[in-house]
């Protein structure tokens, strides 16, 4: 069962997203007006809550990892659910 700390907040889950969308932690950032090393870390948290890595660095870019698409998918439904209501 997870505790609470390792609980996602709506925020975490909101710049996840964001950085899933835009494909960096900048233009994250920029579309979330706040700072990329806010997001830089808040994406430091994230992954150590989940237990596992969401993105790798490749020259310079991050990659989403398997496990980040898979999150992503369900952050994506989500997100549609509360549009919907």
């Amino acid at each position: 069962m997870a505790t609470r700390d390792s609980e996602f907040s709506p925020r975490e889950i909101e710049m996840f997203a964001a950085v899933m969308l835009h494909g960096s932690t900048t233009k994250a950032a920029d579309a979330l007006d706040v700072t990329q090393p806010a997001v830089s870390k808040m994406l430091l948290q994230l992954t150590e809550k989940a237990g596992f890595q969401l993105l790798r660095k490749s020259r310079q870019r991050l990659i989403p990892t398997p496990e980040a698409h898979m999150l992503y998918a369900e952050v994506k439904r989500v997100f549609e659910s509360a549009r919907d209501i």
